[in-house]
């Protein structure tokens, strides 16, 4: 007979479905502002920049509001902080439907972003963390593809209603679906009432040990190439669906750009979550940092159909892993009753990337007529990312007594040094 205590081995799997489900529908939400660019812009006549605000403040809101759902993460159940969540994505798209003015659409995806997006990202990430320990990439992977499949989802989806509804209708009708069907899901969500997972064991070395009793060196530096990493791929996140439209395809076609770039991602999150379990997750984040790097610089010079979907594949694949890679490095350096709020220390300054690459994108174009210089700028940040990354490779090998072929992760860095004394005896 089942004890009521403890977890049964298939809850594991139930909540990573839920959490997959949770992020496909936060990400879906603020991917509607790549689909809003255009028919805002024909409706009111307002620049690509001010637009683009609206997805500044929305990833400023979710980096500040981040901070205190990942803190809530570790001390509260995880089902109604997601559940209120989904409810204020859902009732901030209802409430853009009625909206005439670019600064209340502003506001709204500010809450969107604060209340929002922030109480999904952080709690669902760390949930799974304490469901799956600390070899659990290939989980992180699966779960994380969960808000690519959202992307990839939902603009094509709402370009299509666009069309029959008008952009008003379409957004009511995506805002009444988050409330009534996704939110209730959510409060299914919930931690494992039995622990023992290998990332909160005392054999499992945290971030303390593995950069040399400097824990915030770990974090400080994962959240600088987080900051440098979001700062590339908001960029294409808000505007790729834009600038395929200004390479004179009709705006369903388009949008299946940023399909092909999401549905791509939702693979790279899963390879990646197998690379991490094999040659540890900053090697891994190096990786696919570089490939989404070469892709966004690559775009400038697409101009047809074809070579856009064939860059959106290569640059999906990069931008799915390093979220994979980075949640991963993440939860390899500090124990697992903090990864609430390291999560959202990292978010915090991913958020920031996120958002002035979303702006400079426009701001950009407004300046120039091209996208040219926003993908430069991106392509930059990149460059950034890949430096930071650089020196956290350092620093891991750094403190161990491996052979330079090894590449162990910062939080298995200490245990390849220190045998387990109670294993030995």
């Amino acid at each position: 007979m089942r004890n009521r205590g403890a977890d049964h081995p298939s809850d594991r799997w139930v909540m990573l479905c839920l959490a997959a489900l949770g992020l496909a529908v936060a990400y879906g939400g603020i991917g509607t502002i790549s689909v809003l660019v255009v028919p805002l812009q024909a409706d009111f006549g307002w620049p690509k920049a001010d637009i683009s605000i609206a997805y500044t403040l929305m990833s400023l809101g979710a980096a500040a509001g981040g901070l205190l759902a990942g803190r809530l993460a570790d001390r509260f159940p995880t089902g109604p902080i997601a559940c209120a969540g989904v409810v204020v994505i859902g009732l901030g798209m209802m409430l853009l439907s009625i909206q005439s003015s670019i600064r209340v659409i502003q506001a709204v995806y500010l809450v969107i972003g604060l209340l929002g997006f922030s109480c999904l990202y952080s709690p669902l990430l760390s949930t799974v963390s304490h469901w799956f320990g600390g070899k659990g990439g290939l989980a992180m992977g699966i779960v994380t593809a969960g808000g690519a499949v959202g992307q990839a989802v939902v603009p094509p989806v709402l370009q299509s209603l666009l069309g029959d509804f008008g952009w008003r209708d379409a957004i009511a009708l995506f805002g009444a679906a988050y409330v009534a069907l996704f939110a209730p899901a959510m409060l299914l969500m919930r931690k494992p009432r039995t622990t023992g997972l290998p990332a909160s064991s005392p054999d499992a070395a945290p971030a303390d040990r593995a950069m040399s009793g400097h824990p915030v060196l770990g974090i400080g530096l994962l959240s600088a190439a987080g900051l440098f990493c979001c700062a590339l791929m908001g960029m294409p996140t808000v505007h790729l669906m834009s600038f395929a439209a200004g390479q004179g395809l009709e705006p369903l076609a388009a949008a299946a750009i940023v399909s092909t770039a999401m549905l791509v991602a939702c693979a790279g999150r899963v390879v990646t979550g197998l690379v991490v379990d094999h040659i540890g997750s900053l090697q891994a984040y190096a990786l696919v940092s570089a490939v989404q790097t070469a892709a966004v610089l690559a775009f400038a010079g697409a101009r047809d159909e074809a070579s856009l979907h064939l860059i959106a594949a290569i640059y999906g694949f990069g931008f799915g892993g390093v979220m994979t890679a980075l949640v991963c490095a993440v939860r390899d350096a500090v124990p697992a009753n903090r990864l609430g709020t390291a999560m959202a220390m990292v978010g915090l300054l991913a958020w920031i990337g996120m958002a002035a690459g979303g702006y400079q994108g426009g701001l950009c174009f407004d300046l120039t007529g091209s996208y040219d210089l926003s993908f430069a700028i991106a392509g930059a940040s990149g460059v950034a990312n890949l430096l930071v990354i650089g020196v956290l490779c350092l620093l891991a090998r750094g403190v161990t007594l491996a052979p330079a072929r090894s590449y162990p992760t910062l939080a298995r860095a200490r245990s390849r040094r220190v045998p387990n004394r109670r294993a030995v005896r």
